[in-house]
């Protein structure tokens, strides 16, 4: 199994993006005119971004994708 992409959505957007940059990621804000804006960078071949989202959810989307909900585990 690969990861292409990690995509985080937060109701803290300032501090999330605040602590990722701090640790060395090169978020910086992008607006593809089609969405909504956000942080994003690509950390070796995985593409990182961060979305603001109510409450820890995420907006309506476009987008294919899925959910997990933090407290689950990978096996």
């Amino acid at each position: 199994m690969e990861l292409g992409a990690l995509i985080l959505f937060t109701d803290r957007l300032d501090e999330v993006v605040a602590f990722y940059q701090a640790i060395g990621a090169p978020l910086e804000i992008e607006d593809h005119e089609d969405g909504v804006p956000h942080f994003a960078c690509d950390l070796g071949p995985v593409h990182f971004a961060v979305f603001e989202g109510t409450d820890g959810k995420p907006p309506p989307s476009r987008a294919a994708g899925g959910t997990m909900p933090a407290s689950s585990s990978l096996h």
